[in-house]
């Protein structure tokens, strides 16, 4: 018996490995990874509910639009490390 649905498992895991990488980047503390987290499902959460939204099959696995997802995530990631080092 299955609690969690494949799509959010999978999801999850691509949102902390992503967060792990931002963080191997650009961060320093635990509370940059905490932070790089916090964003990272953010992003990935937008970028799902866009992905559902526009119905977009590129890179859709199952019920997961990993192109858009990936995207947000990237871009809020990116956006906090280039505001991190000012």
């Amino acid at each position: 018996m299955s609690y969690f649905s494949p799509a959010l498992l999978l999801g999850t895991l691509f949102c902390i490995g992503y967060s792990a990488l931002a963080h191997l980047t650009g961060g320093r503390t635990l509370r940059d990874l905490l932070g790089f987290l916090l964003l990272g499902a953010i992003g990935f959460g937008v970028g799902q509910l866009v992905g559902m939204n526009t119905q977009s099959p590129f890179l859709q696995i199952g019920e997961l639009h990993l192109f858009e997802a990936s995207l947000a995530t990237w871009l809020l990631l990116v956006v906090a490390i280039v505001l991190g080092h000012r």
